[in-house]
Parts: structure tokens; sequence; C-alpha cells
């Protein structure tokens, strides 16, 4: 075994059985090789930066995964020595990168409030066992208008339309605007009361 070879097995062997050990002997060598050479620091720089790129062009998802790994490393080494300069350091990252991209920002904001809608949506529709599409198809069959006044939906909240269902047996009876809806549960879905109150306004009609 030359010379080098061992010098090499042995900084190996240091690096694992004393890690920070090995990192301060490796700084002392580096410094000490700054002072003879003061161009030395450069020198490594651009030797590092030649290889890097070399990497990357040879194997671009073994450079990410390395990459991906030594800033992770580093976050936590950052999250360990100062949380509260953590901390305040990735919120001041994070809103330069929301200044530096505001469209993705917003992008980003309202393709999740979407999907919230949409998980909300389905949620709902899932107490009376519709999905999304049976919800459509009942809409679509209905003409896209409230099954009790005929109107159409709008963006009023009254307009807003919903599943109707009886309460007593759980069957869908068809999609209604909310202000329909409610107004069935005012007089307790009883069509004789609905016929006294049809009477009422035709009698009063001016």
């Amino acid at each position: 075994m030359t010379p080098a070879e061992r010098t090499k097995r042995w900084w190996a062997g240091l690096r694992v059985k004393d890690p920070e050990g090995y990192r301060e002997r490796l700084r002392a060598k580096y410094h000490r090789r700054y002072e003879r050479d003061p161009d030395f620091r450069q020198k490594t720089c651009d030797r590092a930066k030649r290889w890097g790129k070399e990497f990357r062009m040879r194997d671009p998802e073994e450079f990410r995964r390395q990459a991906r790994e030594r800033a992770r490393r580093a976050r936590e080494r950052h999250r360990t020595k100062d949380p509260e300069g953590y901390r305040l350091k990735l919120r001041a990252a994070t809103l330069a990168w929301r200044a530096r991209n505001p469209g993705r920002v917003a992008a980003t904001a309202r393709a999740y409030r979407q999907k919230v809608r949409a998980k909300r949506r389905e949620q709902k529709l899932s107490k009376y066992g519709l999905s999304i599409a049976a919800f459509e198809a009942l809409w679509n069959a209905q003409g896209r208008v409230c099954a009790l006044c005929g109107r159409p939906s709008g963006e009023e909240r009254r307009l807003r339309v919903g599943v109707d269902h009886d309460h007593v047996s759980g069957t869908v009876r068809g999609i209604l605007h909310l202000s329909c809806n409610v107004a069935l549960g005012f007089l307790d879905e009883d069509p004789e009361r609905f016929r006294l109150a049809a009477d009422y306004l035709e009698r009063h009609r001016g």
C-alpha cells in the first residue's frame, strides 16, 4: 500500500469514527493551504465548478439527488443550531420568492381553492349517495333549471342550487334553488299547506 493510499484510508476511518473531528482537521488543513497559496481558494472553487458541471451533464438525476440531500442536511444543521434564525430566514426567503413569482403564487392559490371546493362538494354530495357525475347527470336531465320553479341557477345565494331529498326515506327528489328548498322546509313539505298558500296569494293578488 502506498503512502497516499494509507493517508486516504486514515481520513476515511476518521470520518466514520469522529465526524466532528474529521471536519475540524479538514478545515485546519485547508486553512493552512490558504495561508501558503492565496489563490488556492479560487483554484478549489474553479475545480469544484468544473467537476460539478461535468457531473451534472454525465448524470443529471444523481446530481439533483445529491444537491437535494446537501440542501436538506444544511437546513437541518441551521435549524438545530438556531431555530429562531432559521424560521426568520425561511420566512424571508418565502416572501422574496413570492415577490419574484406573483403569477405562480396566484395560479397555485387558485388551483388550491378549486381543489378544496371540489373536495367539499364531493363530501356534501356523498351524504345523499351522489357523485359529482351523478349530480351533473340529474341537473342536465332537469334542463339545468330548478325542479320546483323552473328558473335557472344564478350567482345570488337564493338562486344557487342544491340537492333536495325526502327527510323520511332519504331519497333524492331533485335539484332546487336554495330558496325553494328552504320554502319546502318552512311549510313542512305539506302539499295541503302549499295549496292553501297558493290560494291565499291568488285571493290577495293586486
